[in-house]
C-alpha cells in the first residue's frame, strides 16, 4: 500500500508539473527507543481505556533482558522504553505512535507552516509504514526547516530519530 501511495504522489506531481522533494526517513532503532509516556499519551488520546493500559504496562514492565557472561546469564537488564521485537502487539502500537508524526504533517500544512503540495488539489504529503516514511514537500528552505523542526519535536516527545545514513532526499523535477 506505502508504495502504491508514494508512485501515485509522483505520478500525480509529474502530471501537475510540480518541482518536489521527496524525503524517505528511516527511524532508527524504532522498536528500541520508544518512549513508554509518549505511547500511552497517544493510546490515551486515541481512546483506549484506563484497563488496556494498565495491562499494557504491565506487559511492558516485565520485558527484561539477561546478557551471557562467561557462558553464565547475568543479572536481569528491566527495559524503560521500546517495545518487545516479536509480540504480536508491538507493530500495531507502533503504527498507531507514529501516526502522530503524520498528524503533525498535516497540521502544520493545515496551519501554513508547510506549504501545500499543490494550490488546488489535495495531495497527500506523507506516507507510513511501519518503521520507514515518504514524505512530500515544497524544495524551499523554509519548508524544509519545517519538516527539521517537526522531526525535531517528534524525536523528543517519541524518543523517535530519524537515520539520517539510511534516509534520502530526492528532488522531483517533474
Amino acid at each position: 500500500d506505502n508504495l502504491v501511495l508514494v508512485k501515485q504522489t509522483t505520478g500525480l506531481l509529474h502530471q501537475l508539473g510540480a518541482h518536489r522533494v521527496m524525503l524517505k526517513l528511516d527511524l532508527t532503532r524504532a522498536s528500541d527507543s520508544l518512549s513508554w509516556p509518549f505511547l500511552f499519551e497517544a493510546l490515551c488520546q486515541y481512546g483506549f481505556g484506563e484497563r488496556f493500559l494498565e495491562w499494557l504496562a504491565i506487559l511492558l514492565s516485565s520485558a527484561n533482558t539477561r546478557v551471557l557472561l562467561n557462558g553464565e546469564p547475568g543479572p536481569s537488564i528491566w527495559r524503560r522504553c521500546g517495545l518487545r521485537q516479536g509480540d504480536p502487539l508491538s507493530p500495531q502500537l507502533f503504527s498507531l505512535v507514529v501516526d502522530i508524526l503524520g498528524r503533525l504533517i498535516k497540521r502544520a500544512i493545515d496551519d501554513g507552516i508547510l506549504q501545500r503540495l499543490h494550490p488546488q488539489r489535495p495531495i497527500q504529503a506523507i506516507s507510513l509504514y511501519a518503521d520507514d516514511v515518504v514524505l512530500f514537500c515544497q524544495p524551499s528552505p523554509a519548508d524544509l526547516a519545517a519538516v527539521k523542526g517537526i522531526l525535531e519535536i517528534f524525536r523528543r516527545a517519541s524518543g523517535l530519530r530519524i537515520n539520517y545514513a539510511k534516509s534520502s532526499a530526492t528532488l522531483l523535477h517533474c
